[in-house]
């Protein structure tokens, strides 16, 4: 008998669970790394959706700041596809329907849109911390936060300089004008150099003559 049906014999006769017992030795170590691969890797989503969640509870009352808007416009990214956080992406879109559609034209106006746009800001971060396993209600979310009053001013200000920029370049209004004088032509100033230089030689005329 050859050495390659001895072996091939002594591979028979091996009995099923030993057979299991031997993949199971060789497959662990590669299932343990695929699954701790795996949950690193669900680890990492979860931790960046905390991030977004957390900068966006820490700037809800400084809507204008970059860290803000950074956080928003990563929403689609990271509560893509998984319909555990389908109200998120649907609170965001109206968040942002809200933020881009808006007409405002008199102050009554403007107070409606800002009133609207923290409504829908604060459903947003209500669904956001639910999946997320924060227990926030609408009112916890709009009543504890704290924001000094130069900050609250400084940004109306923002607000109403880029309203009014908007309003000067799309020719709504114009700036006020009050002329003091009016430019001369090249005629009048010609003249001016001539009656200039005639004086200059009269003057000079008059000196030379008291110094004789």
């Amino acid at each position: 008998m050859s050495i390659g049906n001895s072996v091939a014999q002594v591979l028979i006769d091996v009995p099923l669970k030993d057979w299991l017992t031997i993949v199971a030795i060789i497959s662990a170590p590669v299932s343990a790394l695929w699954i701790q691969s795996k949950l690193d890797e669900r680890k990492e989503v979860r931790k960046r959706r905390l991030d977004i969640f957390k900068t966006l509870m820490a700037t809800r009352a400084s809507v204008l700041s970059q860290d803000h808007i950074k956080a928003l416009n990563m929403i689609d990214i990271e509560f893509y596809g998984d319909k555990k956080y389908k109200k998120v992406r649907e609170a965001w879109r109206s968040y942002l329907h809200t933020r881009t559609q808006s007409q405002a034209t008199t102050e009554a106006e403007q107070i409606q849109f800002n009133k609207d746009c923290e409504g829908t800001l604060t459903e947003l971060l209500v669904a956001m911390g639910e999946t997320l396993g924060y227990d926030f209600d609408s009112t916890h979310i709009r009543q504890s936060v704290y924001k000094p009053q130069g900050h609250v001013t400084e940004e109306n200000y923002q607000m109403f300089m880029r309203t009014q920029l908007v309003k000067l370049f799309s020719g709504e209004f114009c700036l006020p004008m009050d002329v003091k004088s009016l430019p001369i032509s090249v005629d009048e100033v010609q003249e001016q150099k001539k009656l200039r230089d005639l004086a200059i030689k009269y003057l000079e005329g008059k000196l030379n003559k008291k110094s004789d």
